[in-house]
């Protein structure tokens, strides 16, 4: 029988640890909590269901990279041409459709994220002193995934200083300049001023007032 790669979820032949497993079972839970706040009554607590959600991610993702730490530092690409996430197999597809309809949701129909967006409520008042929006919960979103991906990043190239510097830098660029201070400036009641965007997308904060 012909082997049809494009159907695959997980890489051939692939066996997942017990830490593996529950790391993947976290990161479920995780999701399950999104499609309940997205698609849920409102009958449960936003907060408290954000909470595990984004519990579930990061608890989920640190058991999946401790494994990176029994692994020799440094490149390894094994399997990635046969991986169903980016060999266009199903996981692949599976992402992008929901990535791209991420985006979609969040430009034209932002009001069905409205679950979801008073979840971060609390955080948002606690940073800005205002209530959540669908780009305080994009902008919390983007900064959860760069701080996950970036501690990954950190583990696999731990003996590598140039790859440590240059993930360290990204993570506290986006963390304290894209997130944290624009939130300070506006519960400081001042312009919501990005400052990572100086280049290429607002040169215009450099020029004179």
């Amino acid at each position: 029988m012909e082997h049809n790669a494009s159907l695959q979820l997980t890489t051939p032949g692939s066996r997942y640890s017990v830490r593996q497993r529950t790391g993947l079972a976290l990161i479920g839970v995780g999701v399950l909590g999104l499609l309940v706040m997205l698609v849920g009554d409102g009958s449960l607590n936003p907060a408290f269901t954000m909470g595990v959600a984004m519990a579930g991610f990061l608890l989920g993702s640190g058991l999946l990279f401790a494994d990176l730490l029994q692994q020799a530092p440094g490149v390894n690409n094994n399997g990635v041409w046969f991986s169903g996430a980016t060999a266009r197999g199903m996981a692949g597809w599976i992402m992008a459709i929901v990535f791209t309809g991420f985006y979609i949701i969040l430009y034209w129909t932002p009001s069905n994220l409205e679950q979801l967006v008073r979840g971060t409520d609390a955080l948002s008042a606690a940073l800005r002193g205002r209530p959540s929006d669908q780009w305080f919960l994009y902008g919390l979103f983007y900064t959860l995934a760069i701080l996950i991906m970036g501690a990954r990043m950190l583990i696999k190239y731990r003996d590598n200083k140039y790859q440590i510097f240059r993930t360290i830098s990204v993570m506290f660029f986006q963390l304290g300049l894209a997130f944290i201070l624009p939130s300070l400036l506006l519960l400081l009641n001042e312009p919501e001023f990005y400052f990572s965007y100086f280049w290429p997308l607002k040169y215009d904060y450099l020029w004179p007032s």
